[in-house]
């Protein structure tokens, strides 16, 4: 059997970087209690080392009373935050308690072209997926009515702004570039001024550029991550979209070995949250294995 991993699975920048963070504050402050603001990112392999240095998270409420958290410092989540709570959290130095910012720098890039647009009087299309911490923290930089997520080009007909008011689109940093384009395309039909901002992260656009190389030469793929985490699930869906069949795990442990034996060549990808080793023990335990049918 041949195994492939992808060059670019696992660990993206921002997800490495907040992690970063919060294990620096932990292992250079042990006096204190160190938090995250909500989940750090969507993945307990990855926040287990964290949790072993005694990391816990608050609860991200909406409406947070920050002298009940049982901490002296939080860091922010990589997915980013409303302007309403980063404000809210502000009041947490007050108390004596400490503030790292494990923002994705790439979100606050989307954060600062929405609030650019806003300022100018544009009313602003998020591509992304309803519900999600990094769609929420962009939504926040949008005011009443003025913001509205679409999720597919079929949700295009539903947004109702005035087609004489300036109109921009974003996208949540790990979209795929087909579904944000082909939105923007949906658009445009009604808002042929509509100014689009392919906010999708580079990390995104290589990981999918490395999945569809998979897709086109193996037999079957693994894609390792939370069935909660977004770009996983949005990896997963790329692949079973273009006929590929595929294993949607979260770690080893659901592998069937005997099961992946009828394929001779597997791709091994991960989300960007997912930690890379999960990636290669997957790989050691696929590599021994003989393919029940051996003819090329």
């Amino acid at each position: 059997m041949e195994v492939i991993v992808a060059k670019s699975g696992g660990f993206c920048w921002g997800v490495e970087r907040a992690i970063d963070i919060a294990r620096k504050v932990a292992e250079e402050n042990p006096q204190l209690r160190v938090s995250t603001y909500g989940p750090l990112v969507h993945n307990e392999e990855a926040l287990k080392p964290l949790r072993d240095l005694g990391v816990t998270a608050v609860k991200a409420e909406p409406d947070p009373k920050v002298e009940t958290w049982q901490t002296d410092a939080v860091v922010l989540r990589a997915h980013g935050i409303t302007p309403h709570e980063r404000n809210r959290i502000k009041s947490i130095r007050t108390e004596g308690r400490q503030v790292f910012d494990g923002t994705c720098p790439d979100v606050g890039i989307i954060h600062a072209t929405v609030k650019k647009h806003i300022n100018k009087g544009y009313n602003v299309i998020v591509v992304g997926d309803a519900g999600h911490a990094e769609t929420d923290g962009i939504m926040g930089y949008t005011p009443a009515g003025r913001g509205m997520i679409v999720e597919n080009p079929e949700q295009a007909s539903s947004v109702n702004f005035p087609v004489d008011q300036p109109i921009c689109a974003v996208s949540q940093s790990t979209q795929e570039a087909e579904n944000f384009w082909a939105i923007v395309d949906a658009l445009k039909v009604r808002y042929p001024h509509l100014e689009p901002f392919n906010t999708i992260c580079e990390a995104t656009t290589s990981r999918q550029t490395d999945l569809k190389e998979l897709i086109e030469t193996c037999d079957a793929v693994i894609v390792i991550g939370a069935h909660h985490s977004a770009n996983t699930c949005r990896l997963a869906q790329m692949s079973r979209d273009r006929g590929r069949v595929t294993y949607h795990i979260e770690n080893e442990s659901e592998l069937n070995l005997e099961e992946l034996r009828q394929y001779r060549r597997i791709g091994i990808t991960a989300g960007a949250s997912t930690p890379p080793a999960a990636m290669y023990r997957v790989k050691a335990l696929l590599d021994p294995l003989e393919p029940l049918n051996r003819a090329s």
